[in-house]
């Protein structure tokens, strides 16, 4: 268990929230929590803080932090309202204790790496904070639970995860004492009693009213008359939600009306940052809605000190918290800012979020840099076009937004919500420009891309086809847009069948890079390897493996020794030195692309599981049967967490299991495991979309 007897800070340490200096009470809760985060049981070292908004559920978790930091060498604070932040949160971990050097990969994490450190120790805490469900963080939290996990979420049913810690009001006595405690006022404690009766002891609504309290130098009686006088009014404005007490809604209510009176920039503020996500707004996206927003806000928020005291008057009410980096806001507090608001107020300032996120969100897979960038956006990115998409504004915006976060979502393997995005986009522009624009095409490309991934081949040609007619039309026969769909409508061919109109397209794309972009390009080594894979296909092994070295150097030269691209190169030459039986050789090629996609993408991506299989089968060669087995097994449970493309890949992992099994002797395991492939094999099963590049395009014609 975690040392008791040193006194020295934490190795690892991050908590985005300074400690509170007015938190009171909860020490039951605190002392509950060490208590049991401390028991011998596994289970019991995962505590979930459970509850409805507003118990001061965040709070409490960091409180937890500061109280106990002596006892911890490692305290990480991981927001995990969105999985893809979840698993940033993790790489930064990783990248914080010195276990990978990589500061490019930002998206999936190295979490595997990081569990296998952390099963070596004790003295770690992780804290998850605002997750929805079990589900959120199914694969991000460690199986040797050697160390403590604390969450907090208000859903309640967590028995499969760990032991659900309920949180309630405030007794009341505890309410009076954060009143006085808050405001730092000795005022007459019947008056704080009626006050903390009426607020129904929440300890969010009780922090609302304090802030107003404190800024104002109201009176608590003269705070509790306004309360009472403006909640007639809140009933019969219909405004009010389940979703939220009253009691928090009046509280809030207050303090917007207050703000909106004194500070009516800040007001304004608030009413663009309640379409954002509400956790971690970046400044940089707030100062990025300079260009789109009113001509009154606008130059507050160019100019990064007035835009710093717009923020510091809304933390002053306990309206968001901020760093010098990010703000944040409770999720109550962003619902019942947007339900105030008017249906034009509505439409006008979700038109600038979504406007001020189209202007920073821009993922391209070939730039590593972009991959933080686009976790850090993408809750914001979402959450600011799923509420302009609703309301009908800024169109364009929203597409374009929709078209970037599917092409990352598509590159994280969440083909499923990437494909609803793309879509969506697709609609979008064929409502604004009609059927025969050729701003169709990014889109379409982007969505073959995706049905590729998950095994609909035909489909995916479809797309390809149709924005190749639309290049071709407005770029010419000659241009690196038109080059892109040539190859992906080739990687389409071969998987049909059709291989030699795929080595035609193949062989014209790599034509038009070389014109363009000369012999050494990134996009050249793209098609060199799929030049490559198709020569392996057809038995022509010495070819194939002079593309495939050639691609090889000109992408480590071109992109860097841990660009995916690499990964799927190293990948494609390990099985051609498979086929030659060089199988020294195709392990490296193997174990060199795992470290690469495993860095990049994480533990549990295709991807990765491509090249589990690959050094499974190569261990298999080699004669060591039960390592083969346990990469293989690997692979398969992670493509079964994929079931999109479970049609496409899990069929030659499972046959490739099967096969490891019978070479152990485990005779009935292997043949329940080859029944199963047989069931859900297809015609033309195959690896296709692993082992080929494809291209995606990045901005709009």
């Amino acid at each position: 268990m975690p040392s008791t007897a040193t006194n020295d800070r934490p190795t690892a340490w991050r908590v985005p929230l300074a400690r509170n200096p007015n938190f009171t009470g909860r020490d039951n809760v605190l002392a509950g929590l060490r208590r049991e985060l401390s028991n011998t049981d596994p289970m019991w070292r995962v505590q979930v803080v459970a509850g409805p908004g507003g118990m001061g559920k965040t709070q409490t978790l960091c409180e937890y932090a500061y109280r106990f930091r002596d006892e911890y060498k490692i305290i990480w604070w991981i927001t995990a309202d969105d999985s893809a932040g979840a698993e940033v949160g993790l790489a930064d971990l990783a990248r914080a204790l010195g276990l990978t050097s990589s500061h490019d990969a930002g998206t999936d994490d190295v979490r595997g790496m990081l569990f296998r450190h952390l099963s070596t120790r004790s003295d770690w805490l992780l804290l998850f904070d605002d997750v929805e469900g079990p589900d959120a963080l199914a694969g991000l939290i460690p199986v040797e639970r050697s160390g403590h996990v604390l969450i907090s979420s208000r859903n309640q049913n967590w028995q499969t995860v760990g032991r659900t810690f309920p949180l309630g009001v405030f007794e009341r006595a505890e309410s009076v004492k954060f009143l006085l405690r808050r405001t730092r006022r000795a005022e007459d404690a019947t008056t704080v009693d009626k006050l903390a009766a009426a607020l129904g002891d929440m300890p969010l609504a009780l922090d609302q009213a304090a802030a107003l309290i404190g800024q104002t130098h109201l009176a608590f009686a003269d705070y509790l008359e306004r309360f009472e006088t403006h909640w007639g009014d809140l009933l019969r404005s219909g405004k009010p939600s389940s979703d939220y007490p009253l009691s928090v809604a009046m509280t809030w209510e207050l303090s917007f009306r207050q703000v909106e009176d004194q500070f009516p920039r800040a007001a304004d503020l608030l009413a663009m940052c309640v379409f954002f996500s509400p956790e971690g707004i970046p400044r940089r996206l707030i100062r990025a809605a300079a260009s789109h927003a009113t001509p009154a806000l606008a130059p507050v928020l160019a100019d990064a000190i007035s835009c710093g005291e717009l923020i510091g008057q809304l933390t002053g009410f306990s309206l968001v918290d901020a760093t010098d980096r990010v703000v944040r806001m409770h999720p109550l507090a962003s619902a019942l800012g947007r339900d105030r608001l008017g249906e034009q107020e509505r439409a006008a300032w979700a038109s600038v979020a979504v406007r001020a996120v189209a202007s920073l969100f821009s993922f391209d897979a070939s730039v590593l840099r972009t991959w933080p960038e686009s976790a850090e956006l993408l809750s914001h990115a979402l959450a600011a076009a799923s509420h302009a998409d609703r309301l009908g504004v800024a169109p364009e915006s929203v597409r374009s937004v929709y078209n970037h976060a599917g092409d990352y979502l598509l590159a994280l393997a969440r083909y499923d919500r990437a494909k609803r995005l793309l879509e969506r986009a697709a609609e979008i522009a064929l409502e604004l420009w009609g059927a025969d624009s050729p701003r169709h095409s990014p889109i379409a490309n982007n969505l073959g891309r995706v049905l590729l991934r998950t095994g609909d081949l035909a489909a995916a040609r479809v797309q390809f086809e149709r924005a190749l007619v639309l290049d071709e039309k407005v770029y010419g026969p000659a241009h690196p847009h038109v080059a892109e769909l040539v190859n992906n409508r080739g990687v389409c061919l071969h998987g049909l069948g059709e291989v030699d109109r795929a080595s035609a397209d193949f062989q014209r794309a790599l034509e038009i890079y070389e014109l363009n972009f000369g012999p050494d390009h990134a996009k050249t080594a793209s098609i060199l390897n799929n030049l490559g894979f198709l020569l392996l296909c057809r038995g022509e092994y010495g070819p194939a493996r002079a593309r495939l070295n050639e691609a090889l150097r000109m992408s480590q030269t071109t992109l860097g020794t841990s660009h995916p691209t690499v990964a799927a190169v190293l990948r494609n030459l390990g099985a051609c030195c498979r086929a030659t039986r060089d199988t020294q050789d195709a392990r490296l090629c193997y174990e060199k692309a795992l470290d690469i996609d495993v860095a990049v993408f994480g533990q549990d991506h295709p991807d990765t599981a491509s090249d589990l299989a690959g050094l499974g089968e190569t261990f298999e060669d080699l004669g060591e049967s039960h390592l083969a087995r346990d990469l293989l097994e690997r692979s398969v449970a992670i493509e079964e967490t994929h079931p999109a493309t479970a049609a496409v890949r899990l069929v030659p992992r499972l046959r490739a299991l099967a096969r490891t099994l019978l070479s152990l002797g485990e005779v009935p395991e292997a043949q329940a495991c080859a029944l199963r492939a047989d069931r859900l094999a297809e015609p033309r099963t195959t690896d296709t979309p692993a082992l080929f590049s494809t291209s995606g395009r990045i901005h709009s014609n």
